[in-house]
């Protein structure tokens, strides 16, 4: 076992929160909105933008949503071992009067959110985690840098090479990479991949 592996063993955090699917929003050819809602949202703490969470979704082909179990303490741990579908999002809304979140998925092929997304229903049980707080506060006027981390990669290169825009003022994160699963979501096109 790996020194990363037991860290993340060892990280215990609040259960994910039960959703269901209650409308798909075709937005373009490649771009859906699904929006999920469901009493357990009620504890969907979010912090604002750019704050991410963890989206867990059904077993292909059986429809099985796989949850870790919840200690004494109502915390679980996510063992990067068990076989749970899971991927990082930024919610695009959270309405909580109503306990919806409306979830943006880029359809890109045959990725477990992306299959997901072209084709969730209605009623179909997914879950998410709290968001947790980016670590930075977003101004007003700026624009938001995310997805498949090669490339953002290069679009960090673009953004920041000839001294096009500083280096302190780009945020970006890679939240799925092509071929990986659940490659970390604190992928902020800095180290090497």
């Amino acid at each position: 076992m790996t020194a990363t592996t037991d860290a993340t063993r060892s990280r215990r955090r609040p259960a994910p929160l039960r959703a269901t699917v209650s409308q798909r929003t075709q937005l373009s050819p490649h771009l859906v909105r699904v929006t999920v809602t469901g009493p357990a949202l009620a504890g969907f703490a979010y912090p604002g933008p750019a704050s991410h969470f963890k989206l867990l979704l059904p077993a292909p082909g059986t429809g099985e949503l796989i949850l870790p179990t919840p200690g004494d303490d109502g915390l679980v741990s996510f063992d990067p071992a068990a076989p749970l579908i899971m991927r990082t999002y930024t919610a695009r809304a959270f309405r909580p009067e109503v306990n919806e979140v409306d979830i943006d998925v880029f359809l890109h092929g045959d990725g477990p959110a992306s299959t997901w997304a072209a084709t969730a229903r209605p009623r179909e049980e997914i879950a998410v985690t709290s968001p947790r707080r980016s670590g930075f506060h977003v101004p007003e006027s700026a624009r938001w840098v995310a997805g498949e981390a090669s490339a953002i990669r290069q679009a960090r290169t673009y953004l920041v090479a000839d001294g096009r825009l500083d280096r302190d003022s780009v945020v970006t994160r890679g939240y799925w990479r092509l071929g990986a699963v659940n490659h970390p979501d604190y992928d902020d096109g800095t180290g090497v991949i």
